[in-house]
């Protein structure tokens, strides 16, 4: 997550407000084309404008509004997630843009660009990386340096600090822990963050809280405060405890957990084992809720892989949408039938009015009713079909909304 530092988040405010404007003004080039071309393609010397006459009134009020509107205003999310976006050649560092920094990150719609090179002349490495920051427009991290292959590393740690100090937007440290038993759960404001042993890079300088917890050990926890570019190891020490647990992991972590219907925490997490069964269930969004139990005889150690769900409600209700024009098509086509049937219905019964013999008339009732039962039984199909499809869209429209 990016946090904005006063000076950046004033420019990345006022950078904002010029970007609507911008848009703005584009709106109001199409507007002004747009009422010229009506002077040239209307037969009438005065055409009439009034309409967008009014929007770009509107538009130049909107224009008017931004560049007097104070920045301080402008609402702004932070932290604000970071994001990564890949260059064409499919690396997140890019080469040295043909265009300016600033052109780039506004072509790409990028806050932060970073830019170099790493190549190797002779035995020796020239590394040359730029961080520019849109919204300073500015360079917040220039880099220059060449180094025999044996500094790498060094210069890899030195740039990756700089680096990440300017995407977070703040200081950070790191922090190591751990464990005794091996097979403790580690956490850390109230975050999962291993097994055992924990390295933890990028957390905010200041006040943490660690906590440890295993199987047949009291939970520990330790108050940890932590200053900028530090590397703090902990290590943490379980008490045992006649006290009987049971730790419960998920596959995937991150699981809610319910014990009895109460909300125990997230996995993995070491519970107190019942006396007696009580109801376990585990949810996580994206799969199948888990429902089962914990006993005085469940084993310590309590390994749930959950499944995901498949189900889709997009394509279920696209798929019901496919449904609905199948069983319309098939409603539409089964018309032609006792239409059809009908007129022969028509022709055959006037010509039993016109026959000229009885034998003649009796040959064509014959035929009547063959088309008449054809009508009937094909206008019965219909009816259902039409039933069906109207199922079928009142389920979709149901669906849908």
């Amino acid at each position: 997550m990016h946090e904005y530092p006063k000076a950046e988040l004033a420019a990345y405010r006022k950078e904002l407000i010029e970007a609507e404007v911008r848009s703005e003004q584009t709106i109001l080039d199409g507007l002004y084309q747009k009422r010229s071309q009506l002077y040239f393609t209307s037969a009438s010397s005065s055409p009439d404008t009034s309409s967008i006459d009014g929007t770009i009134a509107q538009t130049l009020a909107r224009i008017s509004f931004l560049r007097k509107l104070d920045p301080a205003k402008v609402i702004v999310t932070s932290p604000k997630p970071v994001q990564f976006v890949q260059g064409q050649s499919g690396q997140q560092l890019l080469a040295a843009p043909a265009l300016s920094a600033a052109d780039t990150a506004r072509e790409r719609k990028l806050d932060f660009v970073v830019t170099g090179s790493v190549t190797q002349v002779e035995q020796y490495l020239v590394v040359r990386i730029r961080g520019y920051d849109a919204a300073l427009d500015e360079l917040v991290v220039s880099y220059d340096d060449t180094v025999p292959p044996n500094g790498a590393l060094t210069v890899a740690d030195t740039v990756t600090n700089g680096l990440a100090k300017a995407i977070l937007g703040r200081d950070f440290a790191d922090l190591a822990v751990a464990s005794t038993p091996p097979s403790a759960l580690l956490y850390l404001d109230g975050d999962f963050v291993g097994i055992g042993n924990a390295r933890v890079n990028w957390i905010t300088v200041g006040h943490h809280t660690l906590k440890a917890q295993a199987p047949g050990y009291a939970p520990e926890t330790e108050e940890v405060d932590i200053g900028p570019s530090q590397t703090k190891s902990v290590e943490m020490t379980l008490v045992q405890t006649e006290r009987p647990q049971i730790v419960v992991r998920s596959y995937p972590a991150g699981a809610d957990v319910y014990v009895s219907s109460q909300w125990a925490g997230k996995t993995p997490i070491v519970l107190e084992r019942p006396e007696s069964d009580v109801a376990l269930m585990l949810q996580l969004k994206g799969f199948y809720e888990y429902i089962g139990s914990l006993s005085p005889e469940s084993p310590e150690s309590v390994n749930l892989h959950l499944t995901p769900d498949s189900f889709n409600r997009d394509t279920y209700v696209s798929n019901l949408r496919d449904r609905f024009y199948s069983s319309f098509g098939a409603f539409v086509l089964s018309m032609v039938l006792p239409v059809t049937f009908f007129s022969m219905v028509q022709d055959y019964g006037n010509a039993v009015l016109g026959a000229g013999s009885t034998a003649e008339q009796q040959r064509l009732l014959r035929l009547y009713d063959v088309w008449y039962y054809s009508y009937i039984g094909s206008g019965f199909i219909a009816a259902s079909l039409f039933v069906n499809m109207a199922v079928d869209i009142g389920t979709y429209v149901g669906a849908s909304r």
